[in-house]
């Protein structure tokens, strides 16, 4: 989208009653509202930062139509409403009648917002709050310029450790860039595990060093259930070395780590339809793989996924039937 007009931007401000920072601002100049992808940050979101509303033409008044003006005074107006499941609002108003929304998440009930600077109440300040649907806005603990920063910089350059269970946890999405520091060894390092752990909830972000040299589960973390492999009568040695050292994969269903030649398989994520063929007969047979289920794969229209594992010893390759 091309560039806010200064008029306009003045206009909002207006409506808003605080002049918006001058990095948003410029922003604003450069492009009319924008995407900020968080995903790899503090919220762990993608962001549409709202626009200031354009009334130069048709076409512009309708893509700026959900401006920052708009969305605030939805906010403001909808915050004398109490709704239960969304915690305890603050009596009366849990969405500050002075903070102004600028950007909007997977809905418009998820909101960013700021609050006026204390030093001047007529500008808004840099540290951006969040709000879901009608609980007290929270603070972010951060400004609205540190929003989605770039992971590399937080990158040490030091080598991803080595999994023998599972490759490629980057490949497969386990293991992502991230500016977070680990909730395990406290270092940015520019790297983080995707999922959840077992044991530990409170650990939001670790860091895959913590995993391979065991310090995450020496802090009470696992990150598979190794029940298939105990059903296998695979070595307890061997289910402990995946149980804690060993990357893990969201599933909609318990994941089922697979087994081949008495060892536990390595992990090499969701199967395309090109992988599903590689599975022998027998094995597409009884995951009731057909061919007809292969082609929604290729077509991404299916409403399941194969994870796939290969064997370390023979190359054979496993995999287990998650549905969403």
């Amino acid at each position: 989208m091309s560039g806010a007009r200064e008029q306009d931007i003045v206009r909002v401000e207006a409506s808003v009653g605080a002049r918006l920072p001058e990095w948003l601002r410029e922003r604003l100049l450069s492009e009319n509202g924008f995407i900020l992808d968080d995903s790899a940050g503090t919220t762990g979101r993608r962001w549409r930062m709202l626009p200031v509303r354009d009334d130069g033409d048709r076409k512009r008044m309708m893509r700026t139509a959900e401006d920052i003006a708009r969305a605030t005074a939805i906010a403001r107006a909808v915050d004398r409403v109490s709704a239960p499941g969304f915690g305890e609002p603050e009596p009366g108003r849990p969405f500050p009648s002075d903070a102004v929304v600028i950007g909007v998440g997977w809905s418009e009930v998820e909101r960013l917002a700021l609050l006026p600077d204390p030093d001047n109440r007529g500008r808004l300040g840099m540290t951006l709050y969040r709000q879901m649907q009608f609980a007290p806005i929270e603070s972010l603990g951060l400004g609205v310029d540190e929003l989605a920063p770039d992971p590399t910089t937080f990158d040490t350059g030091e080598e991803l450790p080595a999994f023998r269970y599972h490759p490629d946890p980057v490949a497969t999405g386990s293991v992502r860039r991230s500016p977070n520091a680990c909730s395990c060894c406290e270092r940015r390092r520019g790297w983080e595990y995707v999922p959840r752990p077992y044991g530990r909830a409170e650990f939001a972000h670790i860091c895959p060093w913590c995993i391979a040299d065991g310090s995450a589960a020496r802090a009470g973390a696992r990150f598979v259930d190794t029940w298939a492999l105990d059903e296998a009568g695979i070595a307890p040695d061997v289910q402990h070395d995946v149980a804690t050292r060993t990357p893990g994969f969201a599933t909609y269903q318990p994941e089922e780590w697979q087994s081949h030649c008495d060892d536990a398989a390595a992990f090499i994520g969701e199967l395309d339809a090109e992988g599903l063929r590689l599975l022998a007969p027998e094995r597409r047979d009884a995951l009731g793989v057909t061919a007809e289920a292969i082609e929604l794969v290729a077509q991404q229209q299916a409403g399941f996924a194969v994870f796939g594992f290969r064997c370390l010893h023979c190359g054979a390759v496993l995999g287990f039937l998650d549905i969403d």
